[in-house]
C-alpha cells in the first residue's frame, strides 16, 4: 500500500471547519492510497466482504474505491462498505452476479479516504 495523494477539499460556501460536513461550510481532508488486491475466487451469484490493512485510515474515514474497470474481469463489483469501522482497516464488497466462479488476478486500485477537518 502506498500514500499517493493529500490534499483538502472546501465544502460550500464558508470556511468554518467546525461546521458538520451536512451544513455548509467545512473541509475534508482527502487521501489517495494505492492498493493492489487479489480478490482470488468469488463463487457464482455472491457478495462477500473482505478486509484489507490500510495504513492510515481512521475510524469515520469515508471510504472510496477507483475500480479499474479496464483491468478487471468483466462483470464483477467491488464497492467501499460504509465509513472506517477499526483503524488501518478498509472493509469492501465483492460482487460476482453471473452464472459461474470468476477468479480475478491481482489489480491495483485506488482507495480514497475523506475525513472531516
Amino acid at each position: 500500500m502506498t500514500l499517493t495523494r493529500v490534499g483538502r477539499i472546501k465544502m460550500g460556501e464558508g470556511a468554518d471547519a467546525s461546521k458538520p460536513i451536512g451544513q455548509l461550510g467545512g473541509f475534508l481532508e482527502y487521501r489517495e492510497y494505492l492498493q493492489t488486491i487479489d480478490l482470488g475466487s468469488v463463487a457464482t451469484i455472491t457478495a462477500e466482504n473482505e478486509d484489507m490493512a490500510v495504513t492510515g485510515v481512521a475510524v469515520g474515514d469515508i471510504v472510496l474505491f477507483a475500480n479499474p474497470a479496464e483491468t478487471l474481469v468483466a462483470n464483477i463489483a467491488v464497492t467501499a462498505l460504509g465509513p472506517v469501522a477499526v483503524a488501518n482497516v478498509v472493509r469492501f464488497r465483492v460482487v460476482n452476479p453471473t452464472a459461474g466462479a470468476i477468479d480475478a488476478a491481482a489489480v491495483a486500485f485506488v482507495i480514497g479516504t475523506l475525513r472531516p477537518l
